[in-house]
């Protein structure tokens, strides 16, 4: 499913940034994304939902860094599987690669103590495996763990849904 972006301009006030928490990505716009619910405010649709595969990261900020301040930059994106039976992500553009790097790091919920989410950091790559050259691009990829969106929902569904949203942390090409 593709939202049509055009014409969209940042729904926050003159003055106003977004920056929220790992817990508020996660339950505050992910969970209701997902579940196909979204809540009753004129912001819930500020952050667009694209395919991040079809742009390599140096064409995102031409196109969407209008919608947020500074460099960051967040987005609705649906898991691709590199195979059909396969649980491997496919993280390729036409210029390039998304690797992972450092741990998954558990988003906690502090209230319940709980586990909520993960958040894994990616760096992009240009060229192919294994000969890619790093570059300054960073994406934080946000999936949302299956008992928080109830009992009639199985973990297929969080993973090949909307399942992150990323932000470009470091700067642009």
């Amino acid at each position: 499913m593709q939202i049509s972006i055009s014409g969209v301009t940042s729904s926050l006030p003159p003055g106003f940034g977004f920056h929220a928490t790992a817990k508020e990505l996660l339950l505050g716009y992910l969970k209701p994304k997902i579940l196909g619910h979204p809540p009753d405010r004129h912001y819930y649709d500020m952050i667009p939902e694209i395919d991040v595969l079809e742009f390599e990261p140096w064409q995102l900020p031409s196109r969407f860094g209008h919608m947020f301040d500074g460099k960051e930059m967040y987005f609705f994106c649906r898991v691709k599987r590199k195979y059909s039976r396969s649980s491997r992500s496919n993280r390729t553009t036409k210029a390039g690669y998304w690797k992972p790097t450092g741990k998954v790091r558990a988003v906690m919920d502090k209230d319940s103590d709980a586990q909520i989410g993960t958040k894994k950091t990616l760096v992009f790559y240009e060229g192919r495996m294994p000969s890619g050259k790093r570059t300054n691009w960073v994406m934080y990829e946000y999936l949302l763990k299956p008992k928080c969106l109830g009992n009639n929902h199985d973990e297929n569904e969080v993973t090949l849904r909307f399942s992150f949203i990323c932000n470009n942390a470091i700067g642009y090409k």
